[in-house]
């Protein structure tokens, strides 16, 4: 029951995922195209985030021991780092569509 709670979980976060990045790079995207012409930066996008975000939860989880040698404000830092990331991979795949949309 554990295991099928995970994956329902899994699947609604990425469910969610692609549908906030179907719309940020809709938005984005200054050509007029369909959204499965963004798939694929919509997929990067999807697995740079993920990727990110399981590393950011392993590293707070097991090796964070950031508070200790860095003081009360370094949780802002982290979030803000993480934040940075994420958003760093938003760009690159609204980058990637729109290059790839422009050189059709």
């Amino acid at each position: 029951a554990k295991l099928l709670l995970n994956i329902l979980t899994l699947a609604s976060f990425l469910l969610m995922l692609y549908g906030f990045l179907c719309l940020i790079n809709k938005t984005a995207c200054q050509l007029d195209c369909k959204i499965k012409e963004l798939n694929r930066g919509i997929l990067f996008s999807m697995i740079y985030i993920t990727i990110v975000s399981t590393v950011f939860i392993i590293y707070i989880t097991f090796f964070a021991n950031y508070e200790k040698l860095y003081g009360v404000f370094s949780t802002i830092v982290i979030a803000f780092l993480y934040v940075f990331l994420m958003m760093q991979g938003i760009v690159m795949g609204i980058i990637s569509n729109e290059k790839r949309i422009r050189n059709k």
